[in-house]
């Protein structure tokens, strides 16, 4: 047997200051939690469920109401115990490690495990995991090779039920893609870290639409195109020509006249500058006999020339304008047919890659071999299965296992045909022989815990076979092997096991023990 798994020591439900609190304690091998209908023993199961893992609370029953906090102590079958403590209104895990001594009992705070990844920091999963070997396992969730981590909770189904679980006719043992693989990797220990995966028709469908909108988009670009005929396209180019050497004409007109401007406004500064007699020293004007009438002259010719010019470049610019909007007009609808040529060709390549990548996907899922449970796998199961119902005379000749339903076939019958009872005791059965399996494997998660799971099967008379006393028995001599079997039950059991009993009395199991 290896060392990995653990198995539960006890839980305690807790007042928060701790003042009042119940607690049930497990046997390390079997563990019978016995007692009458509505006191306690499905809360129980659900506070381990709870304590677990499970994001679902267990029912507030009236009796609970004054309850906040769970408190499940486990051990490791490599002989270290830990406390797991949570509130029963949701949220994290508090971890602390406990540490046995002559002298006394000692517990360390070790961090808090969260619920979920979303922390980014240790989560009761993860944690629960590595006790068991089961750490960083990948499983794949559908046959197009798309792989999930694994969780603890993906396990429930082979060590934690309800007496709903036993009874169901359709089978939850392995169905699902990532049932199978849980399964496979359980009884193997191979898992799917170096899964390849293929994509699924759903992917082809969505590249196959992708594929029309661009045929939709090329289709539109090529249309635009031809309107850009070769002629057009060359009449285009000859008035954006044709309009260039115009603007550079008037803009160089411009220049000139500009240039003509600041020269003859030059010299009318100088002339305009205060002109004096040169006889008797007054301004332009004077009542001396010079002859100042030519300055005054040229200066008028000047301003007449600067009207002249200002009205010229007025009219140039008038003229300019409609050409440089149209030279823009024509200059962007060449660049419009290049950015849509660049564009065509682009679309083009993006078209043939994915048309490629279609006919390759649709190739790879032609070929697919998905490993389903096979025969060799199963049969470690089968024979496990087949010698405990031998055990406890249950009248079986063969047992087979369906691909087609992923349950197994007793006597030539289908598990679900079967009554409720023997459903149960089947499918009981079959979790057992996971147990013992998983003893041999280099993981395992060290116990299994069902909730009535023989209340459904009733002997036929006195005389036939009492299947749920013999299983009894079996839990008994199974559990002391080395993997912890705790049993809810509301039923009488044999005297064998009785030795094995938590009883639950008539008060319940939420009747207050005073811890101060």
């Amino acid at each position: 047997m290896n060392n990995y798994g653990f198995f539960i020591k006890s839980l305690t439900v807790a007042e928060k200051l701790d003042t009042e609190a119940v607690t049930i304690k497990f046997n390390k091998d079997l563990t019978i939690v016995f007692g009458a209908s509505d006191i306690g023993k499905t809360f129980i199961y659900q506070c381990i469920y709870y304590m677990l893992g499970s994001k679902e609370e267990p029912k507030r029953i009236k009796e609970a109401k004054k309850y906040s906090r769970c408190v499940l102590e486990i051990e490791s079958y490599k002989g270290v115990s830990y406390k797991l403590k949570r509130e029963l209104s949701g949220g994290n895990f508090e971890l602390f490690e406990i540490h046995n001594s002559k002298e006394d009992k000692k517990t360390e705070f070790k961090g808090i495990l969260y619920i979920d990844n979303k922390y980014r920091g240790r989560t009761i999963s993860k944690f629960l995991l590595e006790l068991i070997n089961m750490e960083d396992k990948n499983i794949k969730i559908n046959k197009y090779g798309q792989t999930q981590k694994l969780f603890f909770q993906n396990l429930r189904q082979y060590f934690l039920l309800n007496e709903d679980d036993v009874i169901v006719k359709k089978s939850h043992i392995i169905g699902s893609h990532s049932q199978d693989d849980i399964f496979k990797f359980l009884i193997t220990g191979e898992d799917n870290k170096e899964s390849i995966e293929v994509i699924s028709p759903t992917s082809i469908r969505e590249q196959k639409r992708e594929l029309d909108l661009l045929d939709k988009y090329l289709k539109n670009i090529k249309n635009e195109l031809e309107e850009f005929g070769t002629d057009t396209l060359l009449d285009i180019k000859s008035q954006v020509e044709r309009l260039k050497i115009e603007i550079t004409n008037i803009e160089s007109k411009i220049i000139l006249l500009e240039e003509e401007l600041r020269l003859i406004s030059k010299k009318n500064t100088i002339y305009t500058k205060k002109i004096f007699c040169p006889k008797c020293g007054k301004e332009l004007i004077c009542e001396c006999n010079t002859n100042i009438l030519q300055p005054v002259e040229e200066i008028a010719l000047i301003e007449n020339r600067k009207k002249e010019i200002l009205e010229r470049i007025a009219e140039l610019k008038k003229i300019l304008l409609p050409l440089e909007t149209d030279f823009v007009i024509y200059t962007r609808k060449i660049v419009r047919r290049d950015l849509l040529t660049e564009r065509e060709n682009s679309i083009i390549k993006e078209v043939e890659l994915l048309e490629s990548k279609i006919k390759d996907d649709e190739e790879s899922i032609k070929n697919i071999r998905d490993k389903k449970i096979t025969k060799p796998m199963i049969a470690p199961i089968e024979k496990l299965i087949f010698e405990i119902l031998k055990k406890i005379k249950f009248n079986i000749k063969n047992i087979n296992f369906s691909k087609k339903t992923s349950d197994f076939i007793i006597n030539g019958q289908e598990r679900a045909f079967y009554g409720q009872g023997y459903r149960a005791i089947i499918y009981t059965s079959f979790i057992v022989a996971v147990l013992k399996h998983l003893r041999s494997m280099n993981h395992q998660i060290g116990f299994m815990m069902i909730d009535s799971p023989l209340n459904a099967y009733r002997a036929k008379d006195e005389k036939s076979e009492n299947l749920s006393d013999n299983f009894y028995n079996y839990f008994k001599e199974e559990s002391s092997n080395g993997s912890q079997i705790i049993i809810f039950e509301n039923t009488d059991v044999p005297d064998e096991v009785k030795d094995k009993i938590e009883k639950i009395d008539k008060n319940g199991f939420l009747a207050v023990e005073k811890l101060f």
